[in-house]
């Protein structure tokens, strides 16, 4: 079958995951009657090539019996890669090869039911050392590599946002210090807060839009090569460009407000006498 994962388990075991049986029918709790049967995942019955696999036959590890179920796809690896083929078996000959023991915990009681679990351990394999994973730490072990990347990258991003914050408004300061006069004698000429406003907007939205549309294609590249390393990715949301965007932009308006009233409030007389 090239390569798949086969795994030996209880009969519970699937039902214990909430697997979604989507033809067929799930492992009995008579387990005698299904030891020698299978259960197989949707790839493992696209490689085998059956349009109906229940009843067919299938032989793994010397064990040859009936597929009397198909559960729905499942991650039982990172996202980093494909889902694999999965072939399931209860047969209690190979239940030397088990190497692992899942129980579910009840929310809230996990150190009195794991102390319990060790002592029963003791009691019945007191040669076998005790230990133990919870499942959701070892899930998200297989992103840390991942979750310490985006808690750099976020870093670096708030650091560029404070950076850029100041950029735009030193900016704003510098070209309505530039254009002092310019704008006193719009003031005394009756120029309006909105159109005094307006001219300087239209000067600092075109070098923001230009700065926003360099970020946004670099966003895409930088992001699209990383997405590559997972098998199954989503597609970014257009919300992770327009919210820096409107953030920029409101930034730059305050900015811009804040630096033109400043000059408005002055006494005119004065402006001009200072320049």
């Amino acid at each position: 079958m090239g390569l798949c994962r086969y795994s030996i388990c209880m009969n519970s075991y699937p039902a214990l995951f909430d697997m979604e049986v989507i033809q067929g029918r799930n492992y009995s709790q008579g387990f005698r009657a299904d030891s020698d049967k299978f259960l197989i995942n949707e790839q493992a019955a696209a490689m085998l090539g059956f349009d109906d696999p229940i009843g067919e036959t299938l032989t793994m590890w010397g064990l040859t019996g009936e597929i009397i179920g198909v559960v729905k796809d499942f991650h039982h690896i990172s996202l980093h890669r494909e889902i694999l083929p999965h072939v399931f078996n209860v047969h209690p000959s190979n239940y030397r090869n088990l190497r692992y023991i899942f129980i579910k915990v009840r929310s809230g009681k996990n150190p009195e039911t794991i102390s319990y679990i060790e002592s029963i351990c003791r009691e019945l394999a007191p040669a076998y050392p005790f230990s133990y994973t919870v499942l959701e730490e070892e899930v998200r072990s297989l992103y840390s590599n991942d979750l310490n990347l985006s808690r750099v990258l976020g870093l670096f991003a708030l650091l560029a946002l404070c950076i850029s914050s100041l950029g735009i408004y030193g900016l704003a300061f510098y070209s309505s210090d530039r254009y002092h006069k310019s704008i006193t004698i719009r003031k005394i000429f009756g120029a309006s807060m909105g159109t005094l406003l307006s001219i300087f907007y239209r000067n600092m939205l075109s070098r923001i839009g230009i700065s926003l549309l360099l970020a946004i294609f670099l966003t895409i590249v930088i992001m699209g090569r990383w997405l590559q390393n997972f098998a199954y990715r989503i597609n970014p949301d257009p919300l992770l460009y327009a919210v820096p965007a409107i953030l920029a932009l409101s930034i730059a308006g305050m900015a811009t407000w804040i630096a033109i009233r400043r000059i408005i409030l002055l006494n005119p007389a004065d402006s001009l006498k200072q320049e």
